[in-house]
């Protein structure tokens, strides 16, 4: 890791840093997975990071942080999906194996300003690409699908319907954007009322893949491509707290989460093997309160 630190005015701190890091992501158990197929070792990773953190004083104080990154990794444990030819030989599961060699890289933004007393702003900007680069050591997918069956067929299973995530896809539960804006004001009160402030979040993401590609565009009649994808999503949370009402010693707090009642997807369930495919929702518009109660001096 490098770092430096420089000091000027009207700049409270500027840092400059760069970073490499190699680990790993421990192996496990995947209790309901095929049998012989249920232990995966660990993955392995190679990170490397630089970015800038700066703040500053003076009318409008403020703060900028900017990093950007790149991450390689290897025997990267992925899902795969296992059945037979015909159905009724075995039950269609799925088990997770080291098989994978993707890229990850992309950056993080995050701004604020103080524009004046008691108003904060701020807004940040997460985007990310990925790439899965070869699956079994290879980058055609039919050639990985015949390189897992052959190992699967070495454990004496009936697996030989093998669908694993097609090299040069991205990685599944991967947002490339989302982008947050939050904005907070504290009200010029007299101490004796208590301190109230009233705060909003905004919040979109863009569409991402959460059920990686199937080497298959139709099966059973039902077409594969889309399936696996959930729509950007645009929503917006509110809250007001009211601290030592009063100067008494309670809290008041109220807000309201999917103020627009956005209908947002979390998870895509892609069986069209057997003719299925849904989703789960989100939580729609909440709205509530808190009172917290504050004891001894």
């Amino acid at each position: 890791t490098w770092l430096l630190g420089v000091d000027f005015k009207p700049i409270d701190n500027v840092l400059v840093y760069a970073k490499w890091s190699r680990g790993y992501r421990q192996g496990g158990v995947a209790p309901f997975a095929a049998d012989q197929l249920q232990t995966y070792r660990a993955e392995k990773v190679d990170t490397y990071e630089g970015g800038l953190k700066a703040s500053w004083r003076g009318v409008v104080p403020g703060f900028l942080n900017v990093a950007g990154f790149y991450n390689n990794f290897r025997d990267q444990q992925l899902q795969i999906g296992v059945s037979c030819q015909p159905v009724a030989l075995c039950a269609q599961t799925t088990t997770i194996l080291n098989v994978g060699k993707s890229k990850l890289t992309g950056f993080e933004a995050e701004f604020g300003l103080q524009p004046f007393e008691g108003m904060r702003l701020s807004a940040s900007w997460a985007h990310l690409k990925t790439k899965i680069l070869e699956v079994s050591g290879t980058t055609d997918p039919v050639v990985a699908a015949q390189r897992i069956a052959a190992q699967i067929a070495g454990l004496g299973l009936p697996y030989n319907d093998i669908r694993p995530v097609v090299p040069g896809s991205v990685l599944p539960n991967s947002i490339p954007d989302k982008v947050v804006a939050q904005a907070s004001y504290t009200l010029p009160l007299p101490e004796s009322f208590g301190k109230l402030s009233i705060g909003g979040t905004w919040v979109w993401q863009s569409a991402y893949r959460v059920v990686a590609d199937s080497t298959a565009t139709v099966v059973n009649g039902i077409s594969t491509v889309g399936n696996g994808v959930l729509p950007k999503a645009n929503y917006g949370n509110i809250n007001l707290n009211w601290e030592d009402v009063g100067g008494m010693p309670f809290d008041v707090a109220f807000f309201m989460t999917n103020v627009t009642n956005a209908r947002i997807l979390l998870h895509a369930n892609a069986q069209e093997a057997n003719g299925l495919v849904s989703n789960i929702i989100g939580e729609p518009r909440m709205w509530g309160a808190r009172v917290k109660w504050k004891f001894g001096n």
